[in-house]
């Protein structure tokens, strides 16, 4: 009996599920609906509005403070997207599910400084980057900028870090639109993670870099990423090490991957 009545509540909050995802009025992560208790925070309750122009940085970030570590915070579905004028710092161990378009303003960015950080959207990496729908986009108001900062100064060694299902159409013309830095001293030991995710530029002009891995990066397994129409795919440089790249796509770059200085990288294509 306990049995059957466990069923019908699970099929009930399937089905209020799947009522709110039609009406564009999602509460719960469909995943959540079936028992996970991880804790999370819906930036909607912090203000967001989601309409692509109001700008939601504020409530973003107050989500992030309200989230508990090794929980989530949740953007659900809108049509028009998310709008952060402002940079968005994790400074926390939590995953970012974006299940709607974000577009970063001018100087704007998300920016992971914390280990064990996940940023997953709805969908990723394709031959097709630039007309499959139904992808989570990370956007930016204006070309040249970095709209994903990964590290940098007083971050530490990066562990445990996962950007997953993403596309990215920013043109460069010489900032990095992907930068990931890493803290001074090795760690053979870090593991990162970019698994199908989509970069791609100006396929006529070819500017730009579309990924740079710089300053002691270690780490980083790229797995299905597919860079197009930069003159620099990927830059690497300043000492890295563990860099491997499975698969992908390296298409209409001037030059594909770059190694300079004392980085080393492997390339395994077909995985």
């Amino acid at each position: 009996q306990r049995l059957g009545v466990s069923i019908l509540v699970a099929l009930f909050c399937l089905l209020l599920g799947l009522v709110q995802l039609a009406a564009g009025t999602t509460l719960i992560p469909h995943w959540r609906l079936l028992g996970d208790t991880v804790p999370w925070a819906d930036v909607r309750a912090y203000g967001a509005v989601g309409d692509g122009v109001t700008d939601d940085s504020a409530a973003f970030t107050a989500a992030i403070a309200a989230a508990a570590g090794g929980g989530e915070v949740f953007a659900p579905p809108t049509t028009a997207g998310y709008r952060l004028n402002s940079s968005i710092i994790i400074n926390k161990p939590l995953r970012l599910s974006l299940l709607a378009h974000v577009t970063v303003g001018s100087g704007a960015q998300l920016h992971v400084a914390a280990s064990n950080v996940s940023i997953v959207g709805n969908g990723g990496w394709t031959r097709n980057a630039a007309t499959q729908t139904g992808i989570t986009e990370l956007r930016s108001a204006v070309n040249n900028q970095t709209v994903l900062q990964i590290g940098g100064s007083g971050t530490g060694t990066l562990q445990g870090v996962l950007i997953q299902d993403l596309r990215i159409p920013v043109i460069s013309t010489g900032t990095p639109v992907v930068q990931i830095y890493g803290p001074s001293g090795d760690n053979a030991a870090a593991t990162n993670r970019m698994v199908n995710v989509s970069i791609y530029g100006d396929i006529t002009g070819r500017t730009g870099t579309g990924l740079q891995v710089e300053d002691q990066a270690f780490g980083w397994e790229f797995t299905h990423i597919h860079l197009e129409g930069y003159e620099t795919g990927v830059l690497l440089r300043g000492r890295n090490g563990q860099t491997v790249f499975y698969g992908g796509d390296f298409i209409r770059n001037q030059r594909a991957i770059v190694i300079g200085d004392d980085s080393v990288a492997t390339y395994t294509h077909g995985v």
